[in-house]
């Protein structure tokens, strides 16, 4: 595929975000508060008939990913924290002169391991996941864009951290597959009748994570050891007991080296629609999703102050990684 990059001023310091909605599908917007930044730039998800992937300087909220919602909904568009992170954090405290971000956001709402089931079709696969010689199609993309951004002439680009929001479609899969080999097992299912309960949605999350990874940092440019964040998945959407996903997203630290679990204890997701005719997900527990607008960047909304929302407690996750 044909790749043209046309940023202006080279260095970049190069943030990914990839896995499921809950990266870009938060209501409200507030116009005073989504704003972009003058050293951020964002890559463009749309790729047109001749394959080149366009970018461009964002004017704020809502980046581009695919399948995303109509930015032109009343209640919209719908936003996510990746963009408050480099704004409001890594921008004032570590951003050097001269040097400007890059944001590559390619997340897909619903996606995941178990959307790459890999039985009995035909690559690409609408997932997440490494399996065997098989890879799927937006893994095989991110590492295209990351790639390509890698090569941009004129200046020294580094891949800071990878931002993992995700987990909800995987939160009852038990895989089909070893994730390395690609053959046939029946080792989560079994570990599943065995119990707890879970604990083959924990393995299959752990194993597709631990390839996942390693398939990244290998085959990116200067991608050895580059840093993942893992955030945790809604609490109210995990009511009453914590999905076997959720639980191999807290211990990710544990078995995937350079990460860590950012926690999400405490935010919510509140999506109403302004006319107050229901919620844009739907009723629980599918209204309990999607985090909110104030749990992504903070400030204040529907009476409630948020000082610690996601966009903090990934800066607080990503200083403990990278001083």
């Amino acid at each position: 595929m044909a790749v043209t990059l046309t940023f202006g001023d080279p260095g970049y310091d190069i943030f990914v975000n990839i896995f499921q909605s809950n990266n870009f599908s938060s209501y409200h917007r507030d116009p005073a508060l989504d704003v972009g930044h003058a050293r951020i730039d964002a890559m463009h998800y749309n790729v047109d008939a001749a394959g080149t992937i366009y970018n461009t300087l964002p004017a704020g909220e809502p980046l581009e990913y695919e399948g995303s919602v109509n930015p032109a909904q009343p209640d919209g568009p719908p936003i996510g924290h990746i963009l408050a992170f480099c704004r409001d954090y890594y921008l004032p405290n570590r951003l050097t002169a001269a040097r400007k971000i890059l944001i590559i956001p390619n997340a897909v709402g619903g996606t995941g391991y178990s959307n790459a089931n890999f039985e009995g079709r035909t690559p690409p696969y609408n997932g997440w996941g490494v399996c065997g010689s098989d890879k799927g199609r937006f893994h095989e993309r991110t590492i295209t864009r990351v790639n390509a951004a890698m090569a941009l002439g004129g200046g020294t680009h580094r891949i800071k951290a990878f931002f993992c929001q995700g987990g909800e479609a995987d939160g009852f899969y038990r895989a089909g597959r070893n994730p390395t080999t690609g053959a046939t097992t029946t080792a989560y299912e079994d570990l599943e009748t065995a119990g707890p309960a879970g604990a083959g949605v924990y393995a299959t999350f752990k194993d597709y994570t631990i390839a996942m990874v390693a398939d990244f940092r290998a085959r990116l440019t200067d991608g050895s050891g580059v840093p993942f964040l893992f955030g945790q998945m809604s609490p109210a959407y995990q009511i009453p007991t914590p999905l076997g996903s959720t639980r191999a997203i807290e211990d990710v630290a544990s078995y995937v080296s350079n990460s860590v679990s950012i926690p999400s204890a405490g935010l919510t997701t509140n999506n109403m629609k302004l006319d107050n005719t229901g919620d844009w997900y739907g009723s629980p527990p599918f209204s309990d999703i999607h985090y909110d607008a104030i749990s992504q960047r903070g400030g204040t909304e529907h009476g409630r102050t948020e000082t610690n929302p996601m966009s903090k407690r990934y800066w607080t996750g990503y200083q403990t990684l990278v001083p």
